[in-house]
């Protein structure tokens, strides 16, 4: 009788530990396709660039690089920005803020686009988002100087030919001289600055861009 009863015991705690097993197996199964959308969510362009500014650092900048340099649209070479400074000269603050929406988010890593998005903004009277768009100016020249050191081996990272002059802006130099050279697999924008510095700038994905 003590036997009988010894081997119900096994026989429940088994069927336990069996129906645990099952009942964990299954919640890995549903969990998992949770855990696909919500990788697949955190990739969308939206979400990168949300990231981005709530942290700017290396790796969420390139991301939002990726992001930006793999989209159909991308063209670092477009005169936007351009257009835009003349909508302002003349005046036409609501015209370039119409158009400064349009550019996004193919604009949304150039610290010059929010720059003028914070001019904008100001003639408008905007004033609250006028400092939110000097913010994200600041924080995309934080992201590409994140990338590197601006030497050879380690060139800043940029989407546009653009950043490069707002970084220069930035660090308060001038440049001299410029010229696109092949080195270390990457194409880079080599800039001798006035001081007698020289910065490089990774341009691999404009350079794609352009012989497309």
């Amino acid at each position: 009788m003590a036997r009988f009863f010894s081997n119900r015991r096994w026989l429940f705690v088994w069927t336990t530990i069996a129906v645990s097993a099952i009942y964990l197996a299954q919640a890995a199964v549903a969990e998992s396709p949770r855990q696909d959308q919500e990788v697949a969510k955190a990739d969308k362009p939206g979400d990168v660039y949300q990231a981005f500014f709530a942290k700017p650092e290396k790796e969420n900048y390139l991301r939002a690089n990726k992001a930006t340099t793999t989209s159909k649209t991308y063209n670092p070479y477009s005169n936007e920005l351009n257009d835009i400074r003349e909508l302002i000269d003349d005046g036409k603050y609501a015209d370039a803020r119409s158009r400064l929406k349009k550019c996004m988010p193919e604009f949304m890593l150039s610290p010059q686009a929010h720059q003028l998005s914070s001019q904008v903004e100001r003639q408008l009277g905007n004033t609250a988002a006028a400092k939110r768009e000097a913010e994200l100016a600041k924080k995309c020249i934080k992201g590409i100087l994140s990338t590197g050191d601006g030497s050879d081996k380690k060139p800043y990272l940029v989407t546009r030919v653009s950043d490069e002059y707002d970084v220069l802006s930035h660090l308060g130099k001038t440049m001299v001289q410029q010229g696109l050279i092949h080195k270390n697999g990457k194409a880079c924008d080599q800039i001798q600055c006035r001081d007698g510095t020289v910065l490089w700038f990774d341009v691999s994905s404009l350079f794609a861009a352009f012989m497309k």
